[in-house]
């Protein structure tokens, strides 16, 4: 992902969750390989959503961002392979890997001038994933929403460039998640946040490594637009994410609380 690499704090302090919290943390199964999940799927109260490839379209948005990067330093554009890796991966760990077989090019200097750069710009190259606003709208009449991304700074450039940030309870990213995606660290903030156990949410993704994330943290994963995924569910689109079975017991099922 193509974020600014400053520290911008999205997700907030754990505070006492609506309705009576459980005692203990999630329990969570750790290493990054894929695994099955419980056979026993409970009705979700909290949908999770990553966000390059599920909620926006910005796959052009990060091949220019991150061009523009190596051309500052000389260096030429991006293999497809390059633009496969940087997409799934958090800007700190894409750029390391794109300067890798350049060893005259200073790391620091490449996150500061990453760190310095406006995102504005590469978000005029984005585009919403269509279906996603009815879709939250009719999530948080019943449940929760929430974001884990491993966008970092340009997260809150974006929730408001789209007029989104309303739509979410609670946004995890790589500048507040103690490791980036696939580790499962800001999967266990946001169930804490919650009071939720893992078969208690959904998490909706789009890459090899969002599937590794829902596997190491036991939580329910839907592949969306990507059938090749190892996935408890696959869908195309929102409406088929909506006529999931789990969806639809919590579409049907009683008003969320009001704080």
């Amino acid at each position: 992902m193509p974020p600014r690499l400053s520290t911008v704090k999205l997700a907030r302090p754990m505070r006492q969750s609506l309705g009576q919290r459980r005692q203990g943390q999630p329990q969570l199964m750790h290493g990054y390989g894929l695994c099955c999940w419980s056979s026993i799927m409970r009705t979700p109260k909290l949908v999770i959503f990553d966000c390059d490839g599920v909620m926006v379209d910005s796959r052009e948005a990060d091949r220019c961002f991150y061009n523009d990067i190596l051309s500052a330093f000389g260096c030429p554009p991006m293999t497809r392979e390059q633009t496969d890796y940087v997409f799934m991966h958090d800007a700190r760990t894409g750029l390391r890997f794109l300067f890798r077989d350049h060893p005259e090019v200073s790391a620091a200097e490449v996150e500061m001038v990453a760190a310095e750069s406006d995102f504005t710009p590469y978000l005029r190259r984005m585009t919403l994933v269509p279906g996603l606003v009815d879709f939250l709208h009719a999530l948080r009449r019943h449940g929760f929403t929430a974001i884990s991304t491993n966008r970092a700074g340009s997260m809150q450039e974006l929730l408001a460039a789209f007029e989104l940030s309303h739509l979410f309870d609670f946004v995890m990213t790589a500048a507040v998640a103690p490791m980036p995606k696939p580790a499962p660290d800001g999967m266990a903030l946001i169930l804490g946040h919650f009071g939720l156990q893992p078969e208690e949410a959904l998490y909706l993704g789009d890459t090899l490594v969002d599937a590794q994330y829902a596997a190491a943290s036991g939580v329910p994963f839907v592949a969306f637009g990507n059938p090749v995924l190892e996935a408890r569910y696959h869908a195309a689109t929102f409406a088929e994410v909506r006529a999931l079975p789990p969806v639809q017991a919590l579409l049907a099922g009683a008003p969320r609380p009001r704080p």
